[in-house]
């Protein structure tokens, strides 16, 4: 199960999808910019705000992936914990966590943040305008 694939596609979606045990991700949409300064324009851009231990609970993310990759939910939520567990440890162990065309996660004891990357997919593949 391809976990960062399923989060993007469901951001780009519905904007919004919370990990069970870790956070909240929300997708929101950034209008065109100017600098008064340069007078560069900016093209409109997506940003993840991530916010953690949101709706802990919360298990629609399970619901989701069963339905688009037609397996149990029972299953899903088994590959999830999988997941979960090895990206924190690896925040445990190195307290940064790289997940490719998507962000960073950053850990600093027991408070997770997380910093979208530039080039995340969402922004690539929506716009990839250069500025001007």
């Amino acid at each position: 199960m391809n976990l960062i694939y399923h989060i993007i596609q469901i951001l780009e979606n519905e904007h919004v999808i919370t990990l069970p045990s870790l956070g909240k991700f929300q997708l929101t949409f950034n209008s065109v910019t100017i600098d008064g300064t340069t007078k560069k324009i900016f093209p409109p851009y997506y940003s993840i705000v991530f916010s953690q231990q949101y709706d802990i609970k919360n298990e629609t993310i399970f619901k989701k992936i069963s339905s688009l990759e037609s397996i149990e939910e029972n299953q899903v939520r088994e590959e999830y914990g999988l997941i979960l567990s090895q990206w924190k440890d690896i925040l445990k162990d190195k307290k940064q966590l790289f997940l490719e065309c998507f962000g960073v996660f950053t850990s600093d004891k027991e408070k997770i943040s997380f910093k979208m990357f530039e080039n995340c997919i969402v922004n690539f593949k929506n716009f990839g305008l250069p500025v001007i």
